[in-house]
């Protein structure tokens, strides 16, 4: 009777020892995916997935529950901190080209100032406010192009744009200083409007950089161009402007 009893007693140790090692081998399992899908979550939060279980397991459920909750609120983080920095850029980008705009008529307006009229004395002052106004043109065209660095750019609104107008308008501002510099400035726009579709003022602060890129390396000349694009081509405004600055 003992030995049935010891028997039995051992079948049920057997038993609950296999019972344990399945539960120990898939809870292990079900670790090593939950792992693997945590890894690759972590790698690409955009996706918006969640660690799920295998396996039922009210333990490692709770658990995970934990986790989700925190990859949610690092991504809800992640989304505001994107707005912000999104926002934050285009008020950077704004207010440098709020800034560029008449700093660089100022410059034009200075450099029409006949040094030849002036004593000494006035001759010094308007040297030191050509200077700072070069160097406050300077820090806010780093400004602008910090801003520029920062991710991408923001949606823009697109409408009709005269081009041929821009280059123009964007030529006279900086004629005086690219002629101050030597450069020979030839300019190519038809009487009649350029029209194109597109975003004023990206046009606009693209036309400043190129302009201000060519008075800065230029050697000897600078020309600018607009025009309706060939047939061919289809709808579309070419927009030149080229100098012979040195090749890096």
């Amino acid at each position: 009777m003992a030995e049935i009893v010891l028997g039995v007693l051992l079948a049920v140790a057997l038993a609950a020892a296999a019972i344990l090692g399945a539960r120990y081998a898939l809870l292990k399992r079900s670790l090593r995916q939950a792992d693997r899908e945590l890894g690759e979550i972590v790698g690409h939060l955009e996706d918006n997935r969640i660690v799920r279980l295998p396996s039922p397991d009210a333990d490692l459920e709770a658990l995970l529950g934990t986790v989700n909750r925190a990859l949610a609120g690092i991504r809800g983080q992640a989304a505001a901190y994107a707005r912000h920095e999104a926002e934050l850029k285009a008020q950077i980008e704004h207010v440098s080209h709020d800034l560029r705009t008449p700093l660089t008529s100022i410059r034009g307006y200075l450099a029409l100032v006949d040094d030849a009229a002036l004593d000494a004395d006035a001759r010094e002052a308007l040297g030191t406010v050509r200077r700072k106004a070069a160097s406050l043109e300077r820090l806010v065209a780093r400004f602008y192009e910090l801003s520029r660095l920062q991710g991408e750019d923001a949606p823009l609104e697109l409408g009709p744009v005269d081009v041929g107008r821009m280059l123009r308008e964007s030529v006279a501002e900086q004629y005086r200083l690219l002629a101050d510099r030597g450069l020979d400035v030839r300019l190519d726009v038809p009487e009649h409007a350029v029209m194109a579709c597109a975003n004023g003022e990206a046009v606009e602060r693209v036309l400043a950089n190129l302009l201000h890129n060519a008075g800065k390396y230029a050697r000897t000349a600078l020309e600018a161009s607009a025009a309706e694009g060939a047939p061919a081509a289809g709808s579309c405004v070419v927009l030149v402007l080229a100098n012979d600055a040195d090749a890096l």
